[in-house]
C-alpha cells in the first residue's frame, strides 16, 4: 500500500519517529488508524457516560479533591476501557434458569 502524506503531514510523522516514540513512520501512522478507528467505535452512550464522569470530576475538583495525571495516564485508561468492553462484547450472555 502506498500512501501519499502532505508536507505538513510527513514532517510530523517524522518528527515522531525522531522523538523516540514510535520505531518507525509504518508505526505512527498505525497508531494515527487505531485512534481513528477507536474514535468511530465510539457509541452515543460512551459519550454520555464520559460527560457523566467529567462533571463526576469538576465536582471532585471543586471540593479540592484532585490528583495529577498525564494524557499518556487517560489514553492507557481509555484504551483498558474499551479493550474490556470489548471482550465483555464478544463473551456470550448467559441466562438464568428460572
Amino acid at each position: 500500500m502506498n500512501v501519499s502524506l502532505t508536507p505538513a503531514q510527513e514532517t510530523f510523522v517524522k518528527q515522531k519517529v525522531k522523538s523516540g516514540k514510535y520505531a518507525s513512520q509504518a508505526d505512527v501512522l498505525r497508531e494515527a488508524l487505531d485512534l481513528l478507528r477507536a474514535q468511530e467505535e465510539l457509541t452515543q452512550d460512551d459519550v454520555a457516560e464520559l460527560r457523566e464522569l467529567v462533571d463526576v470530576g469538576l465536582a471532585e475538583f471543586e471540593r479540592g479533591e484532585t490528583a495529577e495525571f498525564t494524557a499518556a495516564d487517560i489514553a492507557v485508561l481509555g484504551r483498558r476501557i474499551l479493550a474490556a468492553r470489548k471482550r465483555s462484547a464478544k463473551t456470550p450472555s448467559r441466562k438464568r434458569a428460572s
